[in-house]
This record gives structure tokens, C-alpha cells and sequence, in this order.
């Protein structure tokens, strides 16, 4: 997809499409890691970094989604539910596995 219909939305001043920008803007300045056949040390610590800053990226947008709904609800929403979702959902799982690979790499095997 071209770049300028990802920038060019049809309602451009809609709450979930300037987020949807910003993210996408975000994303797109993201350094990418690499991992050589035979990892080197610090590359599963750049995965890492990696996987937390797009999670940090997807928090940001996903708590922008959740004050929208809240300020549109006519209900109470509870703004926490959108709180560090992304950051939730991996931290301890995904990067607890990315860190017992960096530790193998480096010679400290966690199992």
C-alpha cells in the first residue's frame, strides 16, 4: 500500500484515525533488529528492546482509543482497562523467553 493512502484517510479529523497516524508515524521511526544464523551477544537484547518499544507504541495508541470511548460512553469505562495492555501482555512472557535466549547466547543459560 503506498504510503500516502495510509496517510490520506477518508475523515481525517476522526479520534481513531489521527491515532492510527501517530502510531503508524511511530512505528515507522522504530529502529528493526537483526539476528545473525549465529546470534551475537545483545542481539536477543535488541529483540527485546525492539518488542517493548512497539508494545510501548501500541499502549499509547490503544490508551488514546479508550479515553475516545470513554468521552463518548454513556457509561462509566474504566480508562485502566487501556492502561499498558501490549507492555501487559508480553512482559514477563515473551521477554522473560527473548532473555533465556540472550542468556544462552552469552553463556549465562537460564532454563
Amino acid at each position: 500500500m503506498p504510503i500516502d493512502l495510509i496517510f490520506s484517510p477518508a475523515q481525517p479529523n476522526n479520534p481513531f484515525e489521527i491515532a492510527r497516524r501517530k502510531l503508524l508515524i511511530e512505528l515507522s521511526k522504530l529502529p528493526v533488529p537483526a539476528i545473525d544464523v549465529s546470534p551475537r551477544r545483545g542481539q536477543f537484547a535488541d529483540v527485546n528492546d525492539h518488542v517493548r518499544d512497539f508494545a510501548g507504541a501500541f499502549d499509547r495508541w490503544f490508551r488514546e482509543v479508550g479515553e475516545e470511548v470513554r468521552c463518548n460512553a454513556y457509561t462509566n469505562i474504566d480508562a485502566r482497562m487501556f492502561n499498558s495492555a501490549f507492555s501487559g501482555a508480553i512482559d514477563g512472557f515473551a521477554t522473560y523467553e527473548i532473555d533465556r535466549a540472550e542468556a544462552a547466547v552469552s553463556g549465562e543459560f537460564v532454563s
